[in-house]
């Protein structure tokens, strides 16, 4: 019987990116459908979870399953093809949101299959990994222009559970804040919402029960991609690397082509964390003015007693 190839994978980047890859990649390795592929895994990164720094983006984030798809055929703008004739823009990213339909379907199903199998409820979820399905309703803005909800409705409403849409029109939702001026759809469904803080702790045992090695460490990337390379392997002792990941976050632009660093670029963000937890997770896209992209969001950290609210949403 032939012995499985192993290859030895370092991803770079102790944020929710990181843990999550090296988390995905050790669980496919360990699966027994794949017995001729395994993996020997390191995480290097300079910041892991415990640590606090404005830098370190994720244990300040609210975290809910979202979707930023569009539906099959949703066209925004146009522009004009190789034959002369104008197609739409959301034809010519059809194949990219196809793409992340699937993501985000698979992660909702792998979201719940999780809390399934950790028990029931509260109790058992936010102790263990800081993750709870809760009510979810999304607001849809007059002056919002995204794709990812519109009056046709959503492309996941098959997908999520407790999926219906809202009524504008009542009266009673007006009264009670749910719908008002402003608003020209609404959507309730059952979303996941994660305890961020948790959630990393629990990947960094996932990787270690895996069998994958975390180190703190900080790379120089001022000399690029074969800087980065030579700095991993002395950090390594020398050690073979198959294969490299990045993410880094914003860093990861210092030691890519420039072609590919170009699309880099932060986006500041800005949130509150609220004693109290919230029972229904609350989002509204599209602001009451011209520009009509601005975020508000309410969201619970599972088992903790905390909600956070935020937000801001500022390229560049």
């Amino acid at each position: 019987m032939t012995s499985p190839t192993t290859k030895n994978i370092l991803v770079i980047g102790g944020g929710i990116s990181g843990l999550q890859t090296a988390v995905s990649l050790l669980d496919f390795s360990c699966n027994d459908e794949a017995p001729e592929y395994k993996i020997n895994l390191t995480l290097l990164a300079k910041y892991l979870p415990g640590d606090k720094s404005e830098t370190y983006c994720s244990p300040w984030a609210g975290a809910d399953w979202r979707s930023h798809a569009s539906k099959p055929g949703a066209s925004i703008g146009c522009t004009e093809g190789q034959d002369g004739n104008r197609i739409g823009e959301g034809e010519k990213e059809k194949d990219k949101d196809e793409r992340l339909r699937k993501w985000e379907e698979r992660t909702y199903r792998k979201w719940k299959s999780m809390i399934a199998e950790n028990g029931d409820g509260k109790a058992a979820i936010g102790r263990k990994m800081g993750m709870a399905i809760t009510p979810s309703i999304y607001y849809l803005g007059s002056t919002y222009h995204g794709a990812e909800i519109d009056e046709n409705g959503v492309w996941f409403e098959d997908v999520v559970g407790g999926y219906r849409e809202l009524d504008v029109g009542l009266q009673e939702n007006k009264l009670k804040g749910s719908l008002g001026k402003g608003v020209r759809k609404g959507v309730r469904f059952e979303t996941v919402c994660v305890d961020v803080d948790i959630y990393l702790g629990y990947l960094v045992h996932r990787i270690e029960q895996l069998g994958g090695k975390i180190i703190r460490g900080e790379i120089e990337t001022e000399e690029g991609l074969e800087g980065v390379v030579r700095g991993c392997r002395n950090m390594l002792a020398g050690e073979k690397i198959d294969i490299l990941i990045n993410c880094a976050g914003l860093s990861a632009a210092r030691f890519v082509e420039k072609e590919e660093a170009e699309k880099m670029f932060p986006v500041r963000g800005q949130v509150l964390l609220v004693k109290g937890e919230t029972r229904v997770c609350k989002t509204f896209v599209g602001d009451l003015g011209d520009r009509g992209d601005e975020l508000l969001y309410v969201i619970p950290r599972p088992g903790s007693g905390r909600s956070v609210v935020g937000g801001v949403k500022e390229a560049g």
